[in-house]
């Protein structure tokens, strides 16, 4: 598989998991939620202030809206972005180089001579 299949593979879930924020935040968190539990610890939220300026401060109904709103949306937002930005298709060749490297070679000799004619 070449690595600007894993890419979009990756981008895809993500924006999947965007598009879906709602259950998947909800599993993820119950989740959460119940492995503090098991050690004693319950959720909370940070107090929200009128000014702001080092960390995200939306206000959410509770401790579950509120990292909805405040991570969950900004890290996939920020995830999907940084890919687009870092694997353009002109990186891509960059990263063709990676084929050389030993490990890569045992697992996929039959690619790695094309990947290096075309660097």
């Amino acid at each position: 598989m070449k690595a600007t299949d894993e890419i979009e593979r990756l981008k895809s879930a993500l924006i999947d998991i965007q598009d879906h924020i709602d259950e998947r935040h909800h599993s993820l968190y119950t989740e959460a939620v119940e492995l503090a539990g098991s050690i004693q610890i319950d959720p909370t939220m940070p107090r929200i202030v009128n000014r702001q300026i080092h960390r995200a401060n939306a206000p959410g109904a509770g401790p579950e809206q509120y990292y909805k709103i405040n991570l969950t949306r900004v890290f996939l937002d920020n995830a999907i972005q940084q890919l687009d930005i870092r694997f353009q298709d002109q990186v891509h060749i960059c990263y063709k180089g990676l084929s050389i490297i030993p490990s890569s070679l045992l697992e996929h000799p039959q690619d790695w001579k094309n990947n290096v004619r075309i660097l």
